[in-house]
């Protein structure tokens, strides 16, 4: 990969009298790097699969733009992952059951954070992080039309390691540190029911769970705009009946039980007031459809 990037922000009005205005520092940015990925698999038998897999990611730098006022942010340089990942893939019962398993370690280093202040929010490299965890899901199908899909995920995501010393206590990171945004556990489970009328009509049914934990707004709990989001569980419906001409009707409930679920929690300005973003109330959608 080669990134080559340049910024220069203009002001040309300030939000305060006696500001300065004009130019402000250019900035230019640029890095290469070769990056790879490596997968090893082996099949002990037809219905099954065990493979290791070590990949690299990369994430280009960019400029911090304070908007014009005193305070100044240096640019930010390219964050990079090391994903290495052991799992496998088997199905029994005559390919009515399919399980698929990994357990994974993610090595992050330079690490892009958010770090929101009371004049402006700008991003900042941290050191290293680890996201350590597993992931596996299931699909079976019980009895003729019915199916169960269910998935369960756990990921330990922090810091680790040495971070650079901030001026500002309040943006000061620490090993041990949980990564902002990132859900402890996640979980989902659907059962889909199928079934034909007559040789002309076929209805589907779809009930949809789903579960995260809870998680935090930034990285540094003591900074101003630390809020966590509380775990929350949804539940969705989906019916269909459909033609074989491709004519169809749905049925769509989302939110079936009407909970609130705070997806998100965030400063919104410079005065970092804790902002929500629920999820959608109790929803029903009517549609018509033709496939062709």
């Amino acid at each position: 990969f080669h990134s080559d990037r340049t910024d220069e922000q203009v002001v040309v009005q300030q939000f305060f009298p006696g500001q300065p205005t004009g130019p402000e520092p250019f900035q230019q940015f640029q890095q290469g790097a070769l990056f790879k990925s490596f997968e090893l698999s082996y099949r002990p038998a037809p219905n099954a699969l065990i493979y290791a897999q070590a990949a690299q990611g990369f994430r280009a730098g960019g400029p911090n733009f304070p908007g014009g006022f005193s305070l100044t942010a240096p640019p930010y340089r390219a964050d990079s992952v090391w994903d290495y990942e052991i799992g496998s893939k088997v199905s029994f019962l005559g390919n009515r059951l399919h399980w698929d398993s990994a357990i994974f370690d993610i090595e992050w280093s330079n690490l892009q954070l958010l770090l929101p202040t009371a004049l402006f929010s700008y991003i900042r490299n941290a050191g290293s992080a680890r996201s350590d965890g597993f992931e596996t899901e299931f699909d079976a199908e019980v009895v003729n039309n019915f199916d169960i899909v269910a998935g369960l995920s756990y990921n330990d995501a922090r810091l680790v390691g040495r971070q650079p010393v901030s001026s500002d206590p309040t943006s000061q990171l620490r090993a041990g540190d949980k990564l902002a945004g990132v859900p402890a556990w996640t979980g989902n489970a659907s059962l889909i029911y199928k079934r034909a009328f007559g040789a002309d009509y076929i209805a589907r049914g779809r009930l949809d769970a789903s579960y995260q934990s809870g998680r935090s707004s930034v990285v540094p709990p003591q900074n101003a705009a630390y809020f966590v989001t509380g775990s929350y569980e949804l539940f969705n419906l989906h019916l269909n009946l459909e033609r074989r001409d491709g004519w169809g009707v749905s049925l769509d409930v989302d939110n079936l039980l009407n909970r609130f679920a705070a997806l998100s929690v965030q400063a919104e300005d410079s005065n970092l007031v804790e902002t929500i973003t629920p999820a959608r109330p109790l929803t029903v959608t009517l549609g018509v459809s033709k496939r062709y």
